[in-house]
């Protein structure tokens, strides 16, 4: 009788510690999305880590948030493979169907998106470091991926295209990758990318918009 007292103690007690670790990390997560939003900084960037590489294996319904939180201060503090790390465990989480489910809410409220679009962001954002890596077959990869999630990440476009030029494919390939992200470009974005990287091609791009 005394063991199974002492078990139903040690099993309230765990309960217990993990409701306080968890709502410590709601705290740390909370203070740090607050800095990013106020701007990014190498200050700002190095107390985002403070507030939030203790909370990392905290299991909550936002751990894959602070993940991505932390691959947003990373690269200002020049580590961007720290951030590479923390992407990849964001996305890890989320392409978990039960994660993602208990995500669902938290990324719609603290990011004002769904999932999907945050997934692509991650994508996106990952397909720009695989490029400035010179790693560009697995910049395409996750440019793709992005494009999947959400086909209005321009910047996905943008990765994939200027990839496929670094590999030294045909400019024609690059030059179709950026007329799908033509239709959904209000700005004038995707012409300067063809002024940019593919200037033969500019002339065509103004016809198409006239």
């Amino acid at each position: 009788m005394g063991s199974l007292f002492g078990r139903i103690k040690e099993q309230l007690k765990s309960t217990v510690d993990h409701v306080a670790g968890e709502l410590s990390a709601q705290r740390h997560y909370d203070r740090a999305r607050k800095l990013l939003q106020e701007g990014l900084d190498r200050a700002v960037a190095r107390e985002i880590v403070a507030e939030l590489e203790p909370t990392v294996h905290v299991d909550s319904n936002f751990k894959a948030c602070v993940h991505y939180l932390l691959a947003q201060a990373y690269p200002v503090l020049g580590e961007p493979d720290r951030a590479l790390e923390h992407l990849e465990k964001a996305l890890e989480y989320l392409y978990d169907p039960t994660e993602r489910h208990y995500h669902e809410r938290r990324i719609a409220e603290d990011f004002g998106m769904p999932v999907e679009d945050l997934m692509g962001e991650i994508h996106a954002e990952m397909a720009h470091h695989y490029f400035r890596q010179g790693q560009f077959r697995k910049a395409i990869h996750h440019a793709q991926e992005a494009t999947q999630l959400n086909r209005f990440n321009l910047t996905a476009y943008y990765f994939w295209g200027a990839s496929l030029l670094r590999l030294g494919l045909p400019p024609q390939e690059a030059f179709e990758v950026f007329m799908r992200a033509l239709p959904l470009d209000k700005g004038g974005i995707v012409e300067g990318w063809v002024e940019e990287l593919l200037p033969d091609y500019l002339e065509r791009v103004r016809l198409m918009r006239r």
